[in-house]
């Protein structure tokens, strides 16, 4: 993924907040930033897409997906007159591909489900009711992002427009497959659907 915008907030005792935005441009240079002493805690995201905010962490709204966001989360000490810090983001999203068998008589619609909505400002998972129709990418099936999950009930859901016809337990089948949901840079996966035969692998 190619990075080219830094979104970087610090938020500190008695109301302190930095956020700014830094250019690919100026990524090889180190930025001074003034802040008071005591005990701040430190985020950068890249890719965000405007869905990151200081003290609210990243919050995915109600029907979109995970944006392709690259996370670093920090808490800094900063009861000293010096502090140098070097930003490494992390891939903290997993591009799910969705592929289906006998797709020609596959006329439904897919969206998953879960009980992640985004990161907290520490930078961990943030309980919420996450829900995206599942995209079509030509050539390639059916495509989401999703964020990094606590556990295994997410689900992906089969509609004719009006009513489930069918739900899979998503969640567990990935987990079940030996996927690493604490990964420091998230895999992405690939699912298979045979419908017919109720099948996910």
């Amino acid at each position: 993924s190619v990075v080219s915008l830094a979104h970087i907030n610090i938020v500190g005792p008695d109301g302190y907040v930095f956020d700014d935005f830094v250019g690919v441009e100026s990524f090889a240079e180190e930025a001074l930033v003034l802040v008071p002493k005591g005990d701040c805690w430190l985020n950068v995201y890249c890719g965000e897409q405007g869905m990151a905010a200081p003290h609210k962490g990243l919050q995915i709204p109600y029907g979109d997906e995970c944006p392709p966001v690259y996370m670093q989360s920090a808490f800094l000490d900063t009861d000293c007159e010096l502090l140098s810090r070097q930003v490494r983001v992390r891939k903290n999203y997993c591009r799910l591909s969705v592929f289906v068998e006998d797709v020609e008589h596959f006329p439904f619609s897919l969206a998953v489900k879960g009980m992640v909505a985004g990161y907290g400002a520490d930078g961990t998972p943030a309980d919420g009711d996450f829900f995206h129709m599942v995209e079509t990418v030509p050539d390639e099936g059916w495509a989401i992002s999703v964020p990094r999950q606590t556990d295994d009930s997410m689900l992906l859901e089969v509609s004719d427009g009006t009513d489930v016809l069918k739900i899979f337990a998503l969640g567990k089948y990935i987990c079940a497959s030996g996927y690493n949901w604490k990964a420091a840079d998230l895999s992405d996966i690939t699912v298979g659907i045979d419908y017919t035969r109720t099948k996910l692998t």
